[in-house]
């Protein structure tokens, strides 16, 4: 249950943070206090940490690698 809870609250802050929102905003959004366990939570769920995974939605050929470093959550395609 707190797996799928948090799996959920990701999504949601992804989905934030696609909006444009600032990641210490979307941590308090997802009600996540403090915004570093928040970036902490979402690089180990997304494989990446917030401010690149806005980075990669607004500049994508700025990633060396040329694809998203995690998993794109915002259209519910979220896997463990």
């Amino acid at each position: 249950p707190y797996r799928y809870l948090l799996q959920e609250r990701m999504k949601l802050a992804a989905q934030r943070l696609a909006a444009g929102h600032p990641p210490h905003q979307v941590a308090d959004e997802v009600g996540m206090r403090d915004p570093y366990h928040f970036s902490r939570l979402f690089k180990s769920i997304m494989g990446t940490s917030p401010r690149d995974f806005q980075r990669f939605l607004i500049h994508p050929t700025d990633n060396l690698a040329g694809q998203f470093p995690g998993q794109i959550v915002t259209t519910g395609n979220m896997q463990p």
